[in-house]
C-alpha cells in the first residue's frame, strides 16, 4: 500500500465522526473552560489529532503485513513508514516544548508534586488500556498459564509501570502486536525524570543550547555503547538489562527527539517572525519541509528527521492553524482523545484483523477491502478512545493542579 488516499480518506471519515461527537456536553463544557485558559493552544491540540491519525494509519499497515507474513516490521512504503516516525517524533517535540516552556517561566520545579500531577494525568487511561491488554493476552492464551506465577506477576508489574523495567512477554505472548507503543511512554517518563535536572539549565542564558550540548554528549556516549553494551551485560538479570538498554535508547531520542521541542521553546520570536510563521508563508514553508522530509529522508529517529520537522512544528507552536484545519472543533476533538487513541489503537487493529477470514492462515485483502477495514478500525478506535477519555482522562484532567491542556 503506497497511495495516500486511504490516509486522507481515514482523516476525512474521522473528522466527520468527530464533528458529531464534538456536540457531547462534556466536550462543549471543556471548550468553554479552555477558551479562557491561559497557555491553551488550539493548533497544538489540533495537530495531536493529525499525529494520532498518522500513527494509526502506520500501524494498520504494519499489523496487516504482520497478519499476512508473520513479521512485525516497518511498512515498505516510505510514506506510511514516515507517518509513524514523524508522528512519534512530533509527539516528543510537543512534550519537550510544553515542559521546557514551563521550565523557562518557573525553573524551580517541585519534583514530587510534578510527578504526582503527571501520574494523575497519564496513569488512569493507561491502566484502562493495560487492563484490555491483559484481557487480550488471556484470550490469546486460551485461559492457560504458560509461565510461572512469579514470572507472570513480574511481567504484569513491568507493563503497569510503563515498561520502565523492560517490555517482557506476558504469559509467553509478545506485546509487540498489541501494545508495542508503550516504549514511547516509557521514554516520556524518562524525560520527566530528567526535568528537575534540566531545570538547572533553564535558569541560565543560552539555556537551550547548553542543554542540547549536554544531550549531544550523552547521545554520543549512548551510540558508542550500541555494540559493546549487549555483549557486556549478558550475565545480568534481564530486567536490569532492559532498564539499561531503555536508558541508552532514551539518550539517543533525547538528542534527536525531545531536542526539537527544546529548540523551539528556547527561541523568543520577534513580532515579524511570528507574523511570518502564522501566515500563508509559514504554512507553505511547513508543507515544503514536510514534503522534503517524507520524500528524501530515510525514516528513522535521527538528525535529518528532526531538522526537517523543526520548522513545521515551530510554525504550529507559534500559532499557525494550517488554514484553520488545526483549530476546527472536530480536529481538536481528535486531539483531545489522542492519548487514549494512541494507547488503544493497536489492540483494536488486531481484534478487527482477527475476525477477517484468512487464507492458509494469512490475511489477504484487496485494496478496497483494506480501506473498508481501515475505516472500521478508525471508527472503533475513535468510539473507544472517546469512552476512555470521558471516564479515565477527563475526571482527572479537571482535578486541581492538572489542567485541561496539560
Amino acid at each position: 500500500m503506497t497511495t495516500v488516499w486511504p490516509y486522507f480518506g481515514l482523516m476525512g471519515l474521522l473528522l466527520l465522526e468527530a464533528s458529531l461527537l464534538a456536540h457531547l456536553s462534556f466536550y462543549r463544557e471543556e471548550n468553554r473552560l479552555l477558551d479562557v485558559s491561559p497557555g491553551y493552544s488550539k493548533p497544538l491540540e489540533g495537530v495531536r489529532g493529525i499525529l494520532a491519525i498518522s500513527v494509526l494509519a502506520h500501524h494498520a499497515l504494519v499489523a496487516y503485513a504482520y497478519q499476512r507474513d508473520g513479521i512485525w516490521k516497518p511498512p515498505a512504503s516510505r510514506l506510511y513508514a514516515q507517518l509513524g516516525m514523524m508522528g512519534v517524533l512530533l509527539f516528543f517535540f510537543m512534550t519537550a516544548y510544553l515542559f521546557w516552556s514551563k521550565l523557562l517561566k518557573s525553573p524551580n520545579l517541585e519534583p514530587l508534586a510534578f510527578y504526582r500531577i503527571r501520574l494523575k494525568r497519564l496513569w488512569p487511561a493507561y491502566l484502562f488500556a493495560t487492563g484490555l491488554f491483559f484481557v487480550s493476552v488471556a484470550v490469546m492464551s486460551g485461559g492457560h498459564l504458560n509461565s510461572s506465577i512469579v514470572s507472570l506477576v513480574g511481567s504484569a508489574a513491568s507493563w503497569i509501570a510503563f515498561t520502565l523495567p523492560g517490555q517482557p512477554a506476558l504469559n509467553g505472548i509478545s506485546g509487540d502486536p498489541l501494545f508495542s507503543i508503550v516504549w514511547s511512554l516509557r521514554d516520556e517518563w524518562l524525560f520527566y525524570l530528567c526535568l528537575p535536572f534540566l531545570g538547572w539549565f533553564a535558569r541560565r542564558k543560552s539555556s537551550g543550547l547548553l542543554c542540547l550540548a549536554v544531550l549531544a554528549v550523552l547521545c554520543r556516549v549512548a551510540i558508542a555503547t550500541i555494540v559493546t553494551l549487549p555483549a557486556t551485560l549478558h550475565h545480568l538479570d534481564s530486567h536490569v538489562v532492559g532498564i539499561l538498554l531503555a536508558l541508552r535508547y532514551f539518550l539517543y531520542l533525547a538528542c534527536f527527539g525531545f531536542s526539537g521541542g527544546i529548540i523551539v521553546a528556547a527561541i523568543n520570536p520577534s513580532p515579524q517572525l511570528l507574523k511570518l510563521a502564522c501566515g500563508r508563508a509559514g504554512f507553505l514553508l511547513s508543507m515544503i519541509s514536510l514534503g522534503i522530509t517524507v520524500c528524501l529522508v530515510r525514516p528513522s529517529y535521527g538528525a535529518c528527521e528532526t531538522v526537517g520537522l523543526i520548522l513545521p512544528f515551530a510554525c504550529i507552536a507559534w500559532g499557525n492553524t494550517w488554514c484553520g484545519l488545526l483549530s476546527c472543533s472536530p480536529m481538536r476533538f481528535l486531539g483531545r482523545v489522542s492519548y487514549s487513541a494512541y494507547l488503544l489503537h493497536l489492540m483494536v487493529i488486531n481484534v478487527v484483523y482477527s475476525f477477517i477470514p484468512k487464507s492458509d492462515g494469512r490475511l489477504s485483502l484487496s485494496p478496497w477491502a483494506y480501506c473498508e477495514s481501515l475505516g472500521l478500525i478508525g471508527t472503533l478506535v475513535l468510539l473507544l478512545s472517546t469512552f476512555s477519555y470521558r471516564w479515565f482522562e477527563a475526571p482527572f484532567v479537571r482535578s486541581k493542579g492538572v489542567g485541561l491542556h496539560s
